[in-house]
């Protein structure tokens, strides 16, 4: 019996090999062959022609509402945060497209064939085709393509608004979040770690593949115990790994794989008590070819049991803009002042309604809330909850007018 646990890797052409023995079982002997594939995301690019064979068809699926309906996961909003390039860096990225296009037009009237095929498919071939050593028109098309595909998804992954957008998330998300951060490349990972570094002393580590396994190990010991808050990683850790009590997820950078997306989404859905709540915070450029939704392969899955809400960071101000809330606050502070309540306690439902725009509380009901109000551990976390009951009552029936 064969078990290929995260059976998604065995479908490249070195690790199928272990399939060959498969060849060698004779149909008519007594042998008995069993097989059992297991992962959290099976669809990759030979699922068809390497794994089914070699291991069966899909026989059971266990996805994220059932999860969620027995509580074998944390609950959990996502945020899709809309960036912009600056002007310097939206002309590299526009400039960058125009010579790929020309490109990709003379490969495409080339090989045709190529028409249709998935993203994945797609940049297999065509590395495929970069490799072949004869010199070809073809193989330099194709490698000018994954050159320039490259250097242009370079652009995207260094905007300039990304790392002012993880600092101004994490001075407004609650100091006690245990968070980790996702980068594609290690550069990214490290620049973020530099600037955090010197922002929340002794409270970030990182972790990457060209860091030495005892280095590695450390760090994911100090943030297990709870020594460091802040863990900034790359592709590292995106599956295999148990890393627990996890409650915030920033996705600096991302591909295009749905099958990164989802193990990054479970790195932070692990149970780490009765209330646990997640936040996942995807952040894309929204002139550039990224994907404008987190989970746009599940999305319809999650459709009412969890918030999945669009906003914006705009770089130059440094302020977060979120179209379904903004309303909301502005009618609870048009509230407060027509009840002519004192400045200094405006001032604080203003913080209040700052800080509510990145979670969920305001989703919450106003018994949820009130209860909230009456367990509270300080003045300015009953407070805070005070402001998102109002922003509840708003969202509903509405304030009331005396």
């Amino acid at each position: 019996m064969l078990i290929a646990d995260e059976c998604h890797h065995y479908s490249s052409p070195e690790n199928s090999r272990i399939f060959d023995f498969i060849s060698h079982i004779s149909p008519g002997s007594s042998s008995r062959y069993y097989a059992l594939g297991l992962s959290a995301t099976p669809q990759t690019p030979g699922f068809d022609e390497k794994l089914v064979p070699a291991l069966g068809v899909q026989i059971y699926k266990y996805g994220f509402a059932e999860a969620l309906n027995a509580n074998i996961i944390s609950s959990f909003s996502i945020f899709n945060l809309k960036l912009r390039f600056t002007p310097d860096e939206e002309q590299e990225y526009l400039e960058m497209s125009e010579q790929l296009s020309r490109v990709l037009d003379a490969l495409m009237r080339r090989c045709p064939y190529l028409n249709g095929l998935s993203s994945q498919r797609f940049f297999a071939c065509l590395e495929e085709m970069a490799r072949e050593a004869d010199g070809s028109a073809l193989s330099g098309l194709s490698r000018a393509v994954l050159t320039l595909a490259h250097q242009r998804k370079d652009v995207v992954y260094k905007a300039r608004a990304r790392i002012s957008c993880v600092q101004n998330l994490l001075q407004r998300i609650p100091a006690s979040a245990k968070v980790i951060i996702f980068n594609e490349r290690i550069e990214m990972a490290e620049a973020i770690y530099a600037r955090l570094q010197r922002l929340y002393p002794g409270q970030v580590g990182r972790y990457h593949s060209e860091m030495d396994e005892r280095s590695k190990k450390h760090v994911l010991r100090r943030y297990s115990y709870s020594e460091i808050r802040i863990l900034v990683t790359c592709r590292a850790l995106d599956e295999g790994l148990n890393v627990p009590a996890t409650n915030v997820g920033i996705i600096a950078c991302s591909t295009s794989s749905s099958r990164q997306r989802i193990q990054r989404l479970g790195r932070i859905l692990r149970r780490s008590g009765e209330n646990s709540h997640a936040c996942l915070y995807y952040l894309y450029i929204g002139s550039s070819n990224e994907e404008q939704e987190l989970m746009v392969d599940i999305s319809q899955e999650l459709v009412g049991l969890i918030p999945v809400l669009d906003l914006e960071y705009d770089h130059e101000s440094q302020s977060f803009l979120h179209p379904s809330y903004q309303p909301l606050a502005e009618r609870v502070l048009a509230y407060a002042r027509r009840k002519a309540w004192d400045a200094e306690i405006i001032g604080e439902l203003e913080r209040n309604l700052e800080r509510g725009k990145l979670g969920c509380e305001w989703w919450l009901s106003q018994q949820e809330c009130l209860q909230r109000i009456q367990t509270a551990r300080s003045r300015a976390d009953r407070n805070y909850w005070i402001s998102m009951r109002l922003l509840a009552q708003a969202s509903r029936q509405g304030l009331p007018d005396g």
